[in-house]
């Protein structure tokens, strides 16, 4: 305890009582100052035991945690580690069951992203195919009516080259036998006349010359009448003007020829 020896203040003028008082109050307050600091000791030491005690508990858990033969011994821990650790794997459930839901949803997203993807890639890759093969099919429809049209100009070509020849070889048939008949006529009456002339009795080769084919009758030698040889030089002039004549002819025939294939060319 602190001593009620308390020396006066040197610069006060006060009376005997109210200094008394006075020191009395400063002596009380100093004891109780000391008081209060043994009191904050022994409560700070105490707390400092309480923390250390608690803190010595806590331990158990760590040291249960490293050791093999305490790892599930419970009833080492306090109450305070129990209901930690109920809260914490609480805690830990909840946090793993959200983090499970939201796993889930975001799975089911991806799939349902990922399905949405492979169905428009599957709608992209048919609609390209089709029009793929729709566009095979407009080109081997082009090529077709191409082959088509190719075949039918060709021969509608034919038919036209055929019948234009067809109708070239009737005109020349009908020049020829018109030639034919015309140089049969001038033969005939050239022939008739030199036979009249000559052998005015004598009209054999003329009948024969008359009946036979018009179109191989050129002369009165290829005839082949007995009476031919017996006439002399007058036959063989009249075979020297036949034979004249069908050069000229011949002639002609050639120019006829030549003016059917310039119009055939162009």
């Amino acid at each position: 305890m602190a001593s009620f020896d308390v020396a006066l203040p040197r610069a006060t003028k006060v009376l005997p009582k109210v200094a008394i008082r006075l020191a009395a109050r400063q002596q009380d307050a100093a004891a109780l100052d000391e008081n209060a600091k043994h009191r904050c000791a022994f409560a700070r030491h105490r707390r400092a035991d309480t923390r250390r005690q608690r803190q010595q508990q806590h331990c158990r858990l760590k040291a249960a945690r490293r050791s093999r033969k305490l790892r599930d011994a419970w009833e080492w821990y306090c109450m305070r580690c129990e209901g930690r650790r109920l809260s914490i794997q609480s805690h830990n459930e909840t946090k793993f069951q959200e983090s499970s839901e939201r796993l889930l949803t975001f799975e089911q997203q991806r799939q349902a992203r990922v399905s949405q993807v492979n169905e428009q890639q599957r709608l992209a890759f048919e609609s390209a195919q089709a029009q793929k093969l729709h566009q095979q099919e407009l080109v081997a429809e082009q090529r077709r009516r191409k082959v088509y049209r190719l075949q039918h100009h060709k021969a509608v070509a034919q038919r036209r080259a055929a019948y234009q020849r067809q109708r070239e070889m009737e005109i020349i048939a009908l020049v020829r036998q018109k030639l034919a008949s015309l140089k049969l006529k001038q033969c005939l009456s050239g022939w008739a006349t030199l036979v009249q002339k000559t052998h005015p009795k004598q009209p054999a080769a003329w009948q024969h010359a008359e009946n036979h084919n018009p179109v191989h009758v050129h002369s009165a030698a290829d005839c082949g009448s007995p009476g031919d040889s017996q006439h002399g030089p007058a036959s063989q002039a009249a075979l020297t003007a036949l034979k004249v004549k069908s050069g000229r002819l011949s002639r002609i025939d050639s120019a006829k020829q030549t003016i059917l294939g310039a119009a055939r060319r162009n």
